[in-house]
């Protein structure tokens, strides 16, 4: 559990650093 909301949390940060620096990929749909 705690290792799934870490992982979620990176996500969530990984692709808002990917929306940032590539917006061209279209990562949420």
């Amino acid at each position: 559990m705690s290792s799934c909301t870490l992982y979620l949390k990176v996500l969530q940060s990984s692709m808002s650093s990917s929306m940032i620096v590539t917006p061209s990929i279209p990562i949420k749909t």
